[in-house]
């Protein structure tokens, strides 16, 4: 290869397959929530909110920091050491990681089968669907999500993630014709999709891999104690991270609040699950991730890891704010289009979610730059301390708080997790910026833009539509005005992009 995979020109020709590939995922995501809004009752999607809510939850807490080994160490191999030995640490993970999951998943069986109680708020008709599924998407997600991601293969990963998209519409417009859907075929219809991806995964890695620089004779590779230590610390946090998940939150929802609510409730955090994906800073997210990870390891710069970090926090930052505008002003209205006038009454809990979108993107980030830098000890620390905002809120009670429990234990958590990861970075002699400079100008171009739309009717689509498009117009001009894009931007827009688009900088 004539430059490094994750260079910045390599890099570039990932953005631009994963934005290609993002257009059409993005549309056909919207698309399957809406037909699993009109396709299924109530009951049926609150039954299927519950299962992928519990789906998740549940390979959350099975990973053991099996997905940071290979987030960590593919790119590490793939630049240092051979196609076979990276393969077969791939392959050696993913193969823990299906043992560990079909462990869980006789164990949920066993415990369904003769504990009803145990399985929670689980459908017991649904336990061996959601085995199946379990340990499919969980093996799935080791090659698609952490390995393609780690080993920059961006177009690949698009391809299998609008394959999978496909499979599921074509069951939902299946069930239409036959007056409707139940859970149990959405779940099978999941568990085909993720086997198919499966596949499809595993090949597109053998082929992905054909041509690999020389390896490095002086390399040293990691030690298992090394790579142990990555998976336990980064497990732990992530244990936390999970109980401070909509998914684990949807479950504790579901133990207290009627099952209409919790679909309710479900179809909102699904929205926002989607929004917080198609974000133009999350789609750069998982491309830029395993760049500053392989960067860092070959430069060991701590000061372009954290210009890196702080600058794809401003582009994620600026790219949200229009969107908790819209939710603000507009948010009954959309969930009225959007669920066929079921869900319309859950516009606020949208709107707040919209915004805890920020707090969770700057914690996304500064996992990364822990991680990055070998302070993972100090990352698990933080998240652990997290927990502390939890048991005043549970006394306070889930069936008390409704659902704004949800909006309550998310904001509250990822403040004290931000707030102490900050803190203990500047203890090690890192210095980091917040930037509430340029925030509370992004803020001020915000508050422009709903004052603008403020003004407009909101009775018809087409008048949705334009104040839309107002409030972000308005937005982006008072951002422009207020220069929340500074000379250092723009130089990392430059060198991004790989040509001049601001001059003179």
């Amino acid at each position: 290869m004539s430059d490094h995979p994750y260079s910045g020109a390599n890099t570039r020709r990932n953005i631009f397959a994963f934005l290609v590939g993002k257009v059409p995922t993005a549309i056909l995501t919207a698309t399957i929530l809406a037909m699993l809004a009109r396709n299924l009752s109530a009951t049926e999607f609150g039954r299927y909110v519950v299962c992928m809510a519990m789906l998740d939850v549940t390979l959350g807490f099975s990973t053991i920091g099996l997905d940071w080994v290979i987030l960590r160490y593919a790119p590490v191999y793939r630049l240092h050491s051979t196609r076979a030995r990276l393969l077969g640490l791939i392959l050696r993970v993913a193969l823990v990681r299906v043992f560990v999951l079909a462990a869980v998943g006789a164990l949920i069986f066993a415990l369904a089968t003769f504990f009803p109680a145990a399985a929670g708020k689980l459908p017991v008709d649904l336990v061996w669907y959601f085995c199946v599924l379990m340990v499919a998407e969980g093996a799935t997600r080791m090659l698609r999500d952490n390995a393609l991601e780690a080993l920059s293969l961006q177009s690949r990963l698009q391809i299998i993630m609008i394959g999978k998209s496909l499979i599921l519409i074509a069951t939902l417009g299946y069930m239409g014709t036959q007056g409707g859907g139940t859970a149990q075929w959405m779940l099978i219809a999941e568990t085909a999709a993720s086997c198919i991806c499966l596949v499809l995964a595993l090949a597109f890695m053998l082929t992905g891999l054909k041509s690999m620089e020389q390896p490095d004779p002086a390399w040293v590779p990691p030690t298992f104690s090394q790579m142990r230590q990555v998976a336990l610390f980064n497990y732990s946090s992530g244990i936390v991270e999970y109980l401070f998940s909509t998914s684990f939150l949807m479950l504790v929802l579901g133990r207290f609040l009627a099952p209409a609510t919790v679909a309710g409730a479900g179809f909102v955090v699904r929205l926002i699950e989607m929004i917080r994906n198609y974000l133009p800073g999350m789609l750069v997210f998982s491309l830029v991730r395993s760049r500053m990870i392989g960067n860092y390891v070959r430069d060991r710069n701590f000061d372009d890891l954290r210009t890196w970090a702080r600058f794809l926090f401003k582009i994620s930052l600026l790219t949200l704010l229009p969107v908790c505008g819209i939710a603000a002003v507009y948010g009954r209205e959309i969930l009225e289009v959007a669920s066929a006038h079921r869900y319309g009454g859950y516009g606020v809990l949208f709107a707040a979610l919209t915004f805890w979108l920020a707090l969770r993107l700057h914690r996304l980030i500064l996992g990364v730059v822990f991680n990055a830098a070998d302070m993972m000890r100090l990352w698990a620390k933080a998240s652990a301390l997290s927990l502390l905002v939890l048991p005043p809120l549970l006394l306070i009670g889930p069936a008390r708080l409704d659902i704004w429990f949800l909006p309550a234990v998310l904001i509250s958590g990822e403040v004290v997790a931000n707030v102490l990861a900050l803190r203990i970075m500047r203890g090690t002699g890192r210095e980091w910026e917040t930037g509430w400079d340029w925030i509370i100008r992004s803020f001020l171009a915000l508050g422009a833009g709903v004052a603008a739309a403020a003004f407009l009717p909101r009775q018809g689509l087409a008048w949705l539509v334009a104040g839309m498009a107002v409030l972000t117009v308005v937005y982006c001009i008072g951002a422009l005005l207020l220069r929340v894009i500074d000379r250092t931007d723009q130089q990392l827009i430059n060198r991004s992009s790989g040509r001049t688009l601001f001059k003179g900088v």
